[in-house]
């Protein structure tokens, strides 16, 4: 899949999350309203305080951006993290390998703004996750701040920090993350964005019991065979765009 790194920079009214190729995004998060923009300050994202919110995710779904109202100076990092339940915390220190399904590095914009950090669309199971800002891991060594001035928290907003080496919830705090995503196109082999006679080529060159990586297996079932043919056959065409929802009031 191709890595993307633009920012994109939301409209302050009900904006249509896009991605920047044109495509409509699902929300998997939007953690408050969009309050104030144009300001400095707020709820500290430092090498010391890191702060994140907490989103369920019912089917398979490409994470495609994430973001949400900051300021700051330097590189940020952005951490998707997988959780063992609905309230629970990472359990690394600060994190470990296996629950990190996703890394991305940011520089925020100054002063604060509501914007998206495109991503690799990392594939997240049905499961409960976090997304952590924070600093001093990933090569980032910036600073930033999480502003909540004329936010409220929208219905299922949980938060999460770490303070002081150690992870914690934290209390209705009122700011903005947002994560986006789409259904995942399991049949775009070749990651091009379009399931093609470059993907069935793939398939029929795999055809039989997959050695450990088979990217023609599209069901997973370690065999590539005639399902995974009429899989690929129904999905031919322009990978689907799921209907465009809308990000903030």
């Amino acid at each position: 899949m191709r890595t993307r790194a633009a920012i994109l920079l939301l409209p302050c009214l009900a904006a249509t999350a896009l991605s920047t190729d044109g495509r409509a995004d699902d929300v998997l998060l939007e953690s408050a309203t969009l309050g104030e923009t144009g300001l400095m300050g707020g709820w500290a994202i430092v090498s010391f305080q890191f702060l994140g919110g907490r989103f369920f995710v019912e089917e398979p779904t490409a994470v495609t951006a994430i973001g949400g109202h900051m300021d700051g100076g330097g590189l940020l990092f952005g951490v998707i993290v997988r959780l063992e339940g609905p309230e629970a915390l990472p359990v690394g220190s600060p994190f470990i390998d296996e629950e990190v399904v996703l890394v991305k590095t940011f520089a925020p914009p100054r002063p604060s703004a509501d914007f998206l950090v495109e991503t690799d669309e990392v594939t997240l199971e049905p499961g409960h996750y976090a997304i952590v800002y924070g600093a001093g891991l990933y090569g980032t060594d910036g600073s930033g701040s999480a502003t909540h001035r004329g936010q409220r928290d929208l219905v299922g907003a949980s938060y999460i920090s770490r303070v002081d080496n150690r992870w914690r919830d934290a209390a209705t705090l009122s700011i903005r993350f947002v994560v986006l995503g789409k259904p995942p196109c399991l049949a775009d082999i070749d990651g091009d964005e379009e399931v093609g006679f470059p993907d069935l080529l793939i398939l029929l060159a795999q055809w039989g019991t997959c050695p450990p990586l088979c990217f023609g297996d599209i069901d997973g079932d370690g065999v590539v065979d005639f399902d995974d043919l009429l899989l690929l056959l129904g999905s031919w065409g322009p990978c689907d765009e799921p209907a465009a929802r809308e990000v903030g009031i």
